[in-house]
């Protein structure tokens, strides 16, 4: 083939190659615990949530259609909430230049 790197292009593309990679894994493991993280959140909302459905669900109708009834109802339903995780991050741009050329 008559076009290749020079040393020098080709000790760069070594490194930025290793950079890629590096702070892919790095960004992959971030994801992993940041999904851990709101999954753990999401269950301790959603026991919060379930503990207050009882409590609310023991007043009476006059006590939960009444301006404190209302207010609490109000505060529970921010607690049914779920937070959506993240998705991996794609390896697209690492595999694309991973292909350029052959190590």
């Amino acid at each position: 083939m008559a076009f290749k790197l020079t040393a020098e292009e080709k000790k760069a593309y070594t490194i930025f190659l290793t950079q890629m990679r590096e702070t892919h894994s790095t960004l992959v493991d971030a994801v992993k615990d940041h999904n851990d993280t709101l999954e753990a959140v999401n269950t301790f909302m959603s026991d919060v949530h379930d503990r207050f459905t009882e409590e609310f669900d023991e007043k009476s109708e006059s006590w939960q259609e009444g301006d404190i009834g209302c207010e609490v109802a109000e505060m529970m339903s921010a607690w049914e909430i779920e937070f959506d995780t993240a998705e991996e991050p794609s390896t697209d741009n690492l595999e694309t230049f991973e292909g350029l050329i052959s190590e």
